[in-house]
């Protein structure tokens, strides 16, 4: 049986990549720009791009989905719309 301690370290340790990320080093705004923030929302994919840990971002956004915080922002590289679509592809892809 895993004990508590177990629990919290693997918990730590899934959530290192955090740490790496670019816009862990940045303002946090830059990542939720307006609905209408077309030119924000390109400068957060830009250094997206450069992200050491842009996969495990985009995995760890889609697996959180559900939670509405995941509903806005920029995660993995991707807007919410993007993040939609590519949700909604993968469910196409399984039921197929």
């Amino acid at each position: 049986m895993a004990t508590l301690t177990d629990l919290v370290g693997s918990l730590r340790e899934s959530l290192t990549w955090q740490e790496q990320a670019l816009c862990a080093q940045g303002d946090a705004s830059l990542w939720f720009p307006p609905p209408s923030g077309a030119r924000e929302a390109a400068a957060a994919v830009t250094v997206c791009c450069r992200c050491p840990v842009v996969d495990e971002c985009l995995t760890y956004a889609m697996e959180c989905e559900d939670l509405d915080r995941f509903h806005y922002g920029i995660w993995g590289g991707l807007t919410p719309r993007q993040r939609e679509r590519l949700a909604r592809a993968r469910v196409t892809a399984v039921a197929s």
